[in-house]
């Protein structure tokens, strides 16, 4: 993050820019936020799913379905858990600093420090990142709009596919020319579609229904990420677990994501979609 970057989030986006910040600019620092950026929305819930599906040689289909839930009310006192699948791969709950993890048949066990399910968090909160790396930097955020949500002012972007770029090679006299660009096993990025909701305070982003296509080796694969923030302000409630009474599976994740402020204002219910 470049040094105008960390005074426009140091000084908060709003205090700094009274009609809020410049939106390629918004839209640039939400690629470099951590999540001490997320910590300072404050307390809030954090809902994500993650699917994946490949089609395979004779039109068989392999599925993948991630579920990711953090409730968050400070450092000491947080909730995360990862579901692949409707298998439990992890969960935890921290308050005031003391961890408890879940293991086999429901049972909640005492561990010592936080620190380490901290360091889990800061590695795996990203699910945009992590759903969308194979597209790498030609995700495209265009401005569609100002609005609110939970009654934070945010910006939304729609997402795009860049055109891919043309290799360019030297020839030994020195002149450039275009290369023809050959894909290794016929991988491609074939689309890429969707919205975003960027918070103006933090660059978080608080929502978003992205949807891509790639080829790889030969097999058709499709990415689907919703994730959305809610909550934001509002205490989380988290208690210690009860043993096998407490939940071992996180609340169900919603087919997609909530409405935004500007859209409930106008009576409609309808998810936003891509135009």
């Amino acid at each position: 993050m470049t040094s105008r970057w960390l005074v426009l989030l140091g000084c908060g986006w709003i205090a700094c820019t009274p009609e809020g910040p410049p939106a390629d600019d918004l839209a640039k620092a939400s690629h470099d936020i951590q999540f001490e950026s997320v910590d300072r929305l404050g307390p809030h819930r954090f809902l994500a799913s993650i699917k994946h599906r490949v089609v395979r040689g004779g039109g068989d289909i392999d599925r993948t379905d991630e579920a990711i839930e953090i409730r968050w009310q400070d450092w000491d006192t947080f909730e995360f858990r990862r579901v692949v699948d409707a298998r439990v791969q992890s969960a935890v709950v921290a308050v005031n600093g003391r961890p408890w993890t879940l293991r086999s048949r429901d049972r909640w066990e005492p561990r010592e420090d936080a620190e380490p399910y901290r360091l889990d968090l800061r590695q795996s909160w990203n699910a945009w990142e992590q759903a969308l790396e194979p597209f790498g930097d030609r995700v495209v955020l265009e401005e569609a709009g100002q609005e609110l949500f939970e009654g934070r002012p945010v910006r939304r972007y729609r997402v795009s596919l860049a055109p891919e770029k043309t290799p360019v090679e030297t020839t030994k006299a020195g002149k450039r020319r275009g290369k023809a660009h050959v894909p290794r096993h016929n991988d491609s990025l074939d689309s890429l579609s969707g919205l975003v909701w960027i918070d103006e305070g933090t660059a978080v982003r608080l929502q978003a229904e992205v949807s891509g296509e790639l080829t790889q080796r030969g097999r058709s694969r499709t990415i689907d990420l919703q994730l959305t923030r809610s909550g934001i302000g509002l205490d989380q409630g988290i208690t210690p677990p009860k043993g096998a009474r407490r939940r071992a599976t996180p609340s169900s994740l919603p087919d997609a994501a909530p409405s935004t402020d500007s859209e409930r204002a106008d009576g409609d219910t309808t998810p936003s979609r891509t135009p």
